[in-house]
């Protein structure tokens, strides 16, 4: 990430590297790459559109989270070969939470700071990057016959 983009927000992210895992409409998984009180970062297969709002509902240090958001950009991120030859995108998007209680800033909060101490520490407490640490799930605010509008 640029510096340009790092100067432009009000909180900074910490890096799980896809040790969160989650679903998409409690269907499609996601990876949550990282999270900061503002928003978070995941990846995922199917196509988001910016400006789409959601419920994004995270499992984090045993508490579950029910937090309003928006997408507020959506790429693809590389693409992986699958079992006939075929290639799947893989997608990666910039959250923005939408006034999360002040509970749920706790336990964020919280999350963040039990990664940056096992940081510290070495990693020696963190999960295996291969096995989920924490589970979530987006579902989509729907309107008649369409999502709703992200900014």
């Amino acid at each position: 990430m640029g510096e340009a983009q790092s100067e432009r927000r009000r909180h900074p992210r910490v890096n799980v590297g896809g040790r969160t895992k989650g679903t998409v409409n409690a269907v499609h998984d996601v990876a949550l790459l990282d999270i900061s009180l503002g928003g978070a970062l995941i990846e995922h297969t199917q196509v988001v559109q910016p400006g789409i709002a959601f419920d994004l509902v995270l499992t984090l240090l045993g508490q579950k989270l029910k937090l309003r958001c928006r997408a507020v950009r959506s790429v693809v991120s590389r693409s992986e070969a699958q079992a006939k030859g075929e290639g799947k995108l893989i997608y990666r998007t910039g959250l923005q939470f939408l006034q999360p209680a002040a509970a749920a800033r706790q336990v964020i909060s919280d999350y963040i700071r039990s990664i940056i101490d096992d940081e510290q520490k070495g990693g020696a407490n963190q999960p295996d990057v291969a096995g989920p640490l924490e589970q979530g799930r987006l579902q989509p605010e729907r309107t008649p016959g369409k999502w709703s509008q992200r900014p």
